[in-house]
């Protein structure tokens, strides 16, 4: 049974950091929703040898793949991302001495055997895309956006692209990671860019019964990154918390004490970018009887 194409969607992308002799590195690969067609023009150059008068030999070359993406809207920061633009306060400013940095992108098609493809192609270079609108008529007529590529092989091992289908018994371990990252021989390099830590605190109060010196430790959350403790490392990324401990002294009987502490998280990705939040927490220490 022939297996058609029927759908196709997931469609990210992820910049290229390094590719040298030594090695390759990306950043984390980010999701774009709204994936509505991808073509991938392939172009081979061959040339033919001639000798006794007859084609002897032929020779071909991997000559680049030009690539159309289709999607219901490219958001702004993600143009500004493909393309090298600045994203500041919602507005995209371009600049003629811009330039658009290399990524990877990866996608899915959907078979008609319910069987899905994976593909994913490792280096390649955006254009600004063509913007294009018309006046509301009678019948509404919806326009999508095209933006187009040329990939390249990387120059540290000639590697194109990269195909999987669900069935084929062994690919599961590589398909569960797809989007995860680039590739698994990848050398790590964390974002530039981190975003904001997005604290929140337990508990939000606290009561202690102590004779003379009373401490409590709250505990930080990172949104969808679960406890993080001093000087822990978890997904590339180094968090150093601050102010997290409470102490209060004293031996006076019968008396309560409201106090409040602020707690600072700093986030390194790369050594020398940071970004900080913080948030409050109250303690009511009640002395010992």
């Amino acid at each position: 049974m022939a297996r058609i194409k029927i759908g196709i969607s997931n469609f990210h992308y992820a910049e290229l950091v390094k590719d040298d002799s030594t090695g390759i590195s990306y950043k984390k690969p980010v999701h774009v929703p709204n994936l509505v067609s991808l073509t991938l023009d392939h172009t081979t150059n061959s040339v033919t040898f001639h000798a006794d008068n007859q084609p002897i030999e032929v020779a071909t070359t991997y000559g680049g793949t030009k690539t159309s993406v289709e999607m219901a809207e490219v958001p702004l920061d993600v143009q500004a991302a493909l393309l090298g633009h600045k994203y500041q306060n919602g507005v995209v400013k371009r600049n003629a001495n811009d330039k658009a940095p290399y990524v990877a992108i990866m996608y899915e098609e959907l078979l008609s055997d319910g069987t899905k493809k994976y593909v994913k192609m490792y280096k390649g270079m955006f254009r600004i895309p063509k913007d294009e609108g018309q006046t509301k008529k009678d019948n509404v007529e919806f326009k999508s956006t095209t933006i187009e590529a040329d990939f390249v092989s990387l120059a540290y091992n000639g590697a194109i692209d990269d195909e999987a289908y669900s069935d084929v018994a062994g690919s599961e371990n590589v398909i569960a990671n797809w989007y995860e990252y680039v590739d698994s021989s990848e050398t790590t390099v964390a974002d530039s860019t981190p975003a904001s830590p997005n604290l929140s605190v337990l508990p939000t109060s606290l009561t202690l019964n102590a004779a003379n010196s009373y401490s409590s430790t709250v505990t930080v959350t990172r949104s969808g990154n679960g406890v993080i403790s001093a000087n822990s490392s978890s997904d590339k990324v180094t968090y150093g918390i601050s102010g997290t401990t409470i102490t209060v002294n004293g031996d006076s009987t019968g008396l309560t004490e409201n106090l409040s502490a602020t707690l600072t998280v700093n986030v390194a990705a790369d050594g020398t970018s940071y970004s900080s939040d913080t948030a409050s927490v109250s303690v009511t220490v009640v002395k010992g009887e």
